[in-house]
């Protein structure tokens, strides 16, 4: 490594140094160095500690990173209810991570009531900044008709969207609505191309619906 490479580096020391000024960018990355192992053993607990400063002060990435802390159990007592309200805060603030999660959340009735039409909100804030799995979930809400009127073209579009991605089941639902003429028109050849890119990323649907074809 070059002696200018190595002068980009900044240590857990220094970064320690800076957080106690109160900058909440700094003690994000305290924390992230902590939990992460950089420069110094893996430590959840204190990773989860400089996060809650940072997060105090609104850093919505440290927010995010301790509704993971929570959920997991790292650091703190697992907490799926304090999981979601950290997540909440992070989607409130911006982060499409945190809105990700959020809508998980709600959809599955993790640390909050499950609610379909609020997972589906945050899916959509989420997607909107480009979040490949949002979006592929947005699009499974339109396929199936859930708190949307069903509409497969707007699937089509979301699928499409997350499958660039390289979302394996977003891949494969493309390939099924080719398949079929859904939300477009019926093209086998496009068909195969998306379940083979989802096969190839192991998605076992594709997998199993290569073989029946070939069988």
């Amino acid at each position: 490594m070059s002696g200018k490479e190595k002068s980009k580096e900044v240590t857990l020391q220094e970064l320690l140094a800076l957080a106690e000024g109160g900058q909440s960018r700094i003690q994000h990355a305290v924390g992230f160095y902590y939990e992460n192992g950089l420069y110094t053993d893996v430590d959840y607990q204190r990773a989860a500690q400089w996060y809650e400063k940072a997060a105090a002060q609104g850093n919505e990435e440290s927010q995010t990173r301790l509704g993971f802390l929570y959920a997991q159990g790292k650091g703190v007592t697992q907490d799926y209810a304090k999981a979601a309200q950290y997540f909440q805060l992070g989607a409130k603030g911006g982060n499409s991570n945190a809105q990700y999660n959020l809508a998980r959340c709600y959809e599955t009735g993790t640390g909050v009531k499950e609610d379909a039409g609020k997972a589906l909100e945050w899916y959509l804030k989420s997607a909107k900044q480009e979040d490949p799995r949002s979006m592929c979930c947005v699009g499974n809400y339109y396929m199936q008709g859930i708190c949307v009127d069903q509409d497969y073209k707007k699937a089509f579009q979301w699928f499409e969207k997350a499958a660039e991605k390289d979302i394996p089941v977003a891949q494969y639902n493309l390939a099924i609505l080719y398949q079929y003429g859904c939300g477009v028109e019926k093209d086998l050849e496009k068909s195969r191309f998306w379940m083979t890119k989802a096969a190839q990323r192991k998605f076992s649907m594709a997998v199993e619906a290569l073989k029946e074809s070939e069988s």
